[in-house]
């Protein structure tokens, strides 16, 4: 369940049912983001007035975001009887384990292709910007996959990923301005075409750990998911500088105001179920997630227009998105965060991130701090969104334990 992305209680929680369906007393986890320590007593040893305790540790490896088998385990947790037996288990667990993907890496690649021109389209982008973003994007996650699959070390994958897909959508966007095609508009698109590398799950689940009191895991967690983030961060950089981007804004795209208007709820409801197949969802957790991102960010946008901060607008719009997955992940019978993570992905300040990009990169510390803050202020609400609406949710998470 950790290597899958979930949080810490979700795991001591299915561990502590497991356990106790075992014939386990007082099971205690110590977590971490990278290790397991179990120690446990046998409940019929305990009742013979005899100690018969077991320890394990055990690390944690092979870390890769999977929604159906994070779904899978979490049922296994939850439907543990009384009587259960440790063959039983591992053969749950072997069978979960040996359980292919969903969907080719075709499908992947095309579904990942469409979320970043969609996400390019709402960040101000043009045609010519979601073609190239779709291009670099699809064939960033290819390069990713291939490269996850011989088990090379993530951060260098991360890296290299970066630098192939931004290159990529720089070599489309000067091709197309060759064709005549081009415009003023294409850089906008560029953090476009490598945001399938945001760790947007593990720096969510970090928050949520956090949040819990679960510091040991938190603290790991978001460590492991911004040594993620500077290695994008530093594939994109090289890129932008040899491609000697500018952070200036372009020239108004002009589009009919209700055609712009079925593009944006189009565009919002594909990023979103792109991040969610690319999270190995079933199909009716791809359209529900898709629906809720649209609810979400639909409000989100509402109250900005009326005046509201966009940090506090999104904090509402991922709040929305955490309360109604609540309501219907016992439906889909999913893991919650399953829901709640594709569904607030389009809600990155893609515009800002880039601009912020670009002055570092150019070392206009003023310009950059300019652009992190709201960025980051931005995506703080959006992590925050989702521990809240767990707060109103659950009343044990009200208090300490």
């Amino acid at each position: 369940m950790l290597r899958s992305g979930t949080v810490s209680f979700r795991v001591r929680e299915s561990v502590e049912r497991l356990g106790r369906a075992m014939g386990l007393h007082h099971v205690t986890l110590g977590l971490t983001f990278d290790f397991i320590t179990l120690s446990a007593d046998d409940a019929s040893a305990l009742q013979a007035q005899t100690v018969d305790r077991l320890t394990l540790v055990r690390r944690v490896f092979g870390y890769g975001i999977n929604a159906h088998r994070l779904s899978a385990l979490e049922r296994l947790g939850l439907d543990a009887k009384p009587g259960l037996t440790p063959s039983q288990v591992l053969a749950s667990l072997a069978k979960i384990d040996r359980t292919p993907p969903l969907r080719a890496n075709i499908t992947v690649m095309f579904a990942v292709a469409l979320a970043a021109a969609a996400f390019a389209y709402l960040n101000q982008g043009d045609p010519s910007a979601m073609v190239a973003a779709a291009i670099g994007a699809g064939v960033g996650q290819g390069l990713r996959m291939r490269l996850l699959l011989r088990k090379l070390n993530q951060f260098v994958v991360t890296a290299i990923c970066a630098i192939s897909a931004s290159t990529i959508y720089c070599l489309v966007t000067l091709a197309l301005g060759w064709l005549g095609l081009g415009s003023q508009r294409h850089a906008f698109g560029f953090v476009s075409s490598v945001l399938f590398l945001v760790p947007g799950f593990p720096l969510v689940a970090a928050v949520i750990d956090l949040v819990q009191d679960d510091l040991s895991v938190g603290v790991t967690r978001l460590a492991y998911g911004m040594m993620l983030l500077l290695a994008g961060g530093f594939g994109i950089c090289v890129v932008a500088g040899a491609a000697s981007l500018n952070a200036d804004a372009p020239p108004a795209w002009v589009i009919n105001p209700a055609m712009a208007s079925v593009l944006w709820e189009v565009a919002t409801f594909v990023g979103a179920c792109g991040f969610s197949v690319l999270y190995n969802s079933e199909w009716s957790t791809v359209f529900m997630v898709g629906v809720l991102a649209l609810a979400g960010n639909n409000l989100r946008f509402a109250l900005h227009d009326w005046g509201m901060s966009l940090p506090s607008a999104t904090f509402l719009g991922a709040l929305t998105v955490g309360l109604l997955a609540t309501a219907v992940k016992r439906a889909l019978q999913v893991a919650r965060i399953a829901v709640t993570v594709p569904g607030i992905i389009v809600m990155v300040p893609g515009t800002l991130t880039y601009q912020a990009i670009i002055h570092f990169e150019k070392s206009d510390i003023t310009g950059a701090v300019g652009s992190v803050l709201p960025a980051s202020f931005v995506l703080g609400a959006m992590a925050l969104g989702l521990a809240a609406a767990r707060l109103v949710t659950d009343r044990a998470w009200l208090y300490d334990h």
